[in-house]
């Protein structure tokens, strides 16, 4: 109930939100920017810090640590399962073509060589663990595939296409 000296200012506004004599949102005017114009000119401060922290807290580094590993794990699976109806073909071709597909899979990504890794480094579970930290750390990663050939005497003795980070 209002006394006689209050009174009540009704405003015309279709959201609540808008409400510009509301007590929460009166002082509470955002400029409508791109997020690129609102992230670009803090991106590498706010990067530098973020990576200071992760590598001087270990409470940190143990949060990044533990949400990689519930993401990426020891390791992704491939888990080919094509669409043997839209494609026309059988389903006993669909479950060939599976099996071939994740053997073929498991021989470059697990490969003792590291073919899939330009540095030789990591294999390819420990390159998708590579790029989700820089994800989660720098806010993106980028990868470059190489093709590497090795060759033996005339002829090329294997091919593979490794990836940069």
């Amino acid at each position: 109930m209002l006394s006689g000296h209050q009174t009540k200012i009704k405003t015309a506004v279709a959201i609540n939100a808008a409400d510009p004599v509301s007590r929460g949102l009166a002082d509470w005017n955002p400029r409508i920017e791109s997020p690129d114009s609102a992230w670009l000119p803090n991106k590498d401060k706010a990067t530098a810090r973020i990576r200071n922290l992760v590598q001087n807290d270990g409470w940190a580094a143990g949060a990044i640590t533990r949400y990689l590993d519930s993401v990426i794990g020891a390791g992704l699976r491939l888990s080919a399962k094509p669409d043997y109806r839209a494609l026309g073909l059988s389903h006993e071709w669909a479950a060939d073509f599976a099996k071939y597909v994740e053997s073929q899979w498991r021989s470059f990504a697990d490969d003792v060589e590291r073919y899939s890794d330009a540095s030789r480094h990591n294999t390819m579970g420990g390159l998708f663990g590579l790029a989700f930290r820089h994800k989660l750390v720098d806010g993106d990663a980028l990868a470059i595939a190489d093709l590497n050939i090795k060759i033996a005497g005339d002829k090329p003795k294997r091919r593979a296409i490794g990836v940069h980070f």
